[in-house]
């Protein structure tokens, strides 16, 4: 799903998992990014992509075709209603069994928002929760990913510090 990966990058991950398929759509620098990868066992239509979306249709072995959204939310605040109406777009595109994955910048709800910073407003939540609802999405949950990145700190002893980044990766799917 979101890479922030470089092409040639990119090509090194597919070598290394041995996935033959993929999909990248570039990011703006280490921004963003989506890829896809699938193995020759899978079969993948995609159907439409952009910065922010890769939507396919998989057949996978079963009996029925579904489709996954791999999703990138805006990262800005003001931009995110965006991000909610590409989620309603492409959820009224099919009427498959559809499952949305990826990293929405957003949270259902106010315990998943680990930050330091100041708490996210109640209306940003809710917002969020509302495009779940009008799509007729059901919470898979999410698993936190912790990356500790080494930086250099401006500290008086000039020591090295670590900084941990969380991220929400969420799955949600519409339930027939």
């Amino acid at each position: 799903m979101e890479t922030k990966l470089r092409s040639s990058e990119w090509d090194s991950v597919k070598r290394k998992l041995k996935m033959p398929n993929a999909l990248l759509v570039d990011g703006r620098g280490r921004k963003g990014g989506l890829g896809l990868l699938w193995p020759r066992d899978v079969s993948v239509e995609i159907l439409s992509f952009y910065t922010h979306h890769i939507e396919a249709c998989i057949k996978d072995g079963t009996n029925q075709p579904w489709r996954l959204v791999g999703f990138y939310g805006h990262h800005e605040v003001a931009s995110r209603k965006h991000s909610w109406n590409l989620m309603r777009l492409l959820n009224g595109l099919s009427t498959l069994p559809t499952i949305f994955i990826g990293d929405f910048n957003e949270v259902l709800h106010r315990n998943e928002h680990v930050s330091q910073r100041r708490q996210r407003p109640t209306w940003q939540i809710e917002r969020f929760r509302q495009v779940v609802r009008d799509c007729g999405l059901v919470d898979m949950g999410y698993n936190l990913i912790e990356r500790c990145v080494p930086r250099i700190g401006r500290s008086y002893f000039r020591r090295q510090v670590s900084i941990i980044y969380l991220r929400i990766i969420r799955t949600i799917f519409q339930s027939y």
